[in-house]
């Protein structure tokens, strides 16, 4: 029997800097390995208005100058993996609200960004706009690093804290992998030093995973 893909459609926002760049080709791979649908996008940020009279036609050089951007990269992921199934959206507005607004408009199962720039801890680590996206998202968003090119997904460290909703994401990320029989390691950080109850509620979910994932990699 054909395991069911849980992730059909892959949205996948670009800034055209290198890090996106790189998230996009992470993307790419993790698509054509499971048969998911690409959607590309870039969204132009808000700017000041100004009223010069001819401001429109530079307004649209610009636009047209991205869209060919996006096709571009498209094309160069086409040559790459031949199957692979890509659209082309171009936008404008704020950022993050207009990612969240096209994963839900196109139906999308996962979010792919790279992490990149500067601001609060959180965003140091994250990126601004990643940060933002996660913190919003209803679906899963993956945060790829600049500097990661290893594209086995090979290993998988699954942080939880054993409540049930995290049996029902683990499910998902199993789902997901499993084409690469990637390694995946459950993990707990015990902040509380909760004893017996820690152990009672490590026993149930492992009985959870046990009996409802079908998977012998975790």
């Amino acid at each position: 029997m054909t395991p069911i893909n849980p992730v059909r459609i892959i949205l996948v926002p670009i800034d055209f800097s290198p890090d996106s760049i790189n998230a996009l080709r992470y993307a790419a791979s993790l698509a054509s390995a499971i048969r998911s649908r690409i959607v590309l996008c870039h969204v132009s940020p808000v700017t000041i208005m100004v009223t010069e009279p001819n401001d429109h036609h530079s307004s649209e050089s610009l636009a047209d100058d991205r869209h060919k951007r996006l096709e571009k990269e498209a094309l160069l992921l086409s040559s790459e993996y031949p199957d692979l199934k890509i659209d082309c959206i171009l936008s404008s507005g704020m950022i993050k609200d207009k990612i969240i607004q096209t994963a839900d408009v196109r139906n999308a199962d996962l979010i792919v960004m790279g992490t990149h720039g500067a601001g609060s801890w959180r965003d140091v680590i994250i990126g601004t706009n990643t940060a933002d996206v996660i913190q919003s998202s209803d679906i899963p968003v993956i945060a790829v690093p600049g500097t990661y090119k290893n594209f086995r997904f090979s290993k998988i460290a699954f942080a939880t804290t054993f409540a049930e909703y995290d049996f029902q994401t683990l499910f998902r990320t199993t789902e997901l992998f499993k084409s690469y029989a990637s390694e995946i390691f459950v993990v707990h950080v015990d902040t509380k030093s909760e004893g017996d109850s820690l152990l009672k509620q490590k026993a149930e979910f492992a009985g959870m995973v046990k009996s409802g994932i079908s998977y012998d990699n975790i």
